[in-house]
Parts: C-alpha cells; structure tokens; sequence
C-alpha cells in the first residue's frame, strides 16, 4: 500500500471487528497502523503494524462495550428507581404503616 495515492483512514469505516467511526482515537490508531506497514517489511516493523491493528480493534471493542453499557444506564434511568431509593422508599412506607 502506498500512501502517497490513498489515505485508507480517511475513506474506511471498518478494519476487521474495528468499526472506526465510534472514537476518533480508533480511527488514529488505524492510521498509525497503515503508516507503520507502508514502511516496508522488517520483522520489527510487521509487529509494530500488528500491535497498532490489534490496538485499534480493542480501542474499538472498548468503546462498542462503552456505548452499549451508556445506552443501558440511559434505559434504566428512564423511569425506573434506583434499587437504594426503593428499598428506603419501602421502610419509610413500613414506618408509615405500623
């Protein structure tokens, strides 16, 4: 791949299992990714590449996992009550009662 004709991080919304669009240091580490193997081929090199690749791919992973738990809390919190203020809630009505 030569980067002088194409710039992959710049038209690319997925490598792999990374969906680039969630964060844009997913998207920052894919470009470090391609930068490093449009250097040549060393063994040194072919693992910096790989480790940046697999680095995006979990930057990627964290922030799916983020959303989903954001989108979670959100449902919750939308007009549900928190377990502590139900279970106080509850004594206060016992204390009522008796």
């Amino acid at each position: 791949m030569k980067l002088a004709d194409s710039k992959p991080w710049e038209t690319v919304a997925t490598y792999g299992r990374a969906d680039l669009r969630l964060h844009p240091l997913v998207r920052e580490a894919y470009k470090v990714a391609c930068l490093i193997e449009d250097c040549g081929g060393s063994p040194e090199l072919t693992l910096a590449s790989s480790t940046a690749f697999a680095l995006c791919e979990s930057l990627s992973d964290h922030m799916r996992n983020f959303n989903e738990l954001q989108s979670l809390v959100e449902q919750f919190d939308d007009g549900h009550t928190a377990p502590e203020e139900f279970e106080s809630s509850a004594r206060d009505d016992d204390a009522k009662t008796t």
